[in-house]
């Protein structure tokens, strides 16, 4: 995955908005969607292809 970024500025030093999203984030709410009508194995499968980090849904 990449990482997504959205930074403002008025031109100077800082800027005033700073917004970013991690992959594992996206992945993560279509969780839901990908093993709706599945089997319980499936979901288990399902979660460990993703590959989510943990440490990037927490922050």
């Amino acid at each position: 995955g990449e990482l997504g970024f959205y930074l403002v500025s008025d031109g100077g030093r800082t800027p005033y908005r700073l917004h970013f999203r991690r992959p594992c984030f996206i992945y993560y709410q279509a969780y839901h969607e990908m093993i709706k009508g599945g089997m319980l194995s499936d979901a288990i499968l399902t979660m460990s292809s993703m590959n989510v980090i943990a440490g990037e849904l927490d922050a």
